[in-house]
């Protein structure tokens, strides 16, 4: 048998070992809804540009769809925008506010292996990410059921099939 222990080399100790720990909790749950936030947004565009596709080549498709279609995507970049900030400014080396997604990125980044005392700068960034999430949340449910209800005008008019299809295969 044997116990192990720290070694006690550290530049700032924690005074409170479960304030870290929960404050880890904490930003591993909100990194769960970013990623599946994150990993929606990303379905709902494959969704999306099949939608798209299917509106502009299947024969006798109200090419109205086709406005709802795009409306759908500028509310699609406006997440991504969200989520991820400007990657076009970014690119060309533009400075550009960090988005909640690398934010976030940060925070788990300076918690990993720290046995420091949480920071009341990972404190308000954390508390940035969540408003920041909450609003994009809403955005991306909206875009969400928008594009649902696209599928089923698209299902209307007879197109054979969208990604979202495989749902409903044994009714057709």
């Amino acid at each position: 048998k044997f116990v192990v222990k720290g070694i006690e080399n550290h530049a700032l100790p924690s005074n409170d070992v479960l304030a870290l720990e929960t404050f880890r909790k904490n930003v591993s749950e909100v990194h769960r809804k970013v990623s599946g936030g994150s990993k929606l947004l990303t379905e709902t565009k494959e969704k999306l540009d099949v939608m798209k596709y299917a509106i502009q080549t299947y024969p006798g498709v109200d090419l109205k769809l086709l406005e709802e279609a795009r409306e759908l995507r500028l509310l699609l970049d406006e997440c991504s925008m969200m989520i991820y900030g400007d990657r076009l400014k970014a690119s060309k080396e533009v400075e550009t506010p960090p988005s909640f997604a690398s934010r976030l990125d940060y925070i788990s980044y300076q918690l990993y292996e720290s046995t420091s005392g949480v920071s009341s700068t990972q404190k308000t960034n954390l508390a940035i990410v969540e408003e920041e999430y909450n609003t994009f949340r809403v955005k991306l449910d909206e875009l969400v059921k928008r594009c649902n209800k696209l599928s089923e005008r698209l299902d209307e008019a007879g197109i054979p099939y969208t990604l979202d299809k495989d749902q409903k295969w044994k009714e057709d």
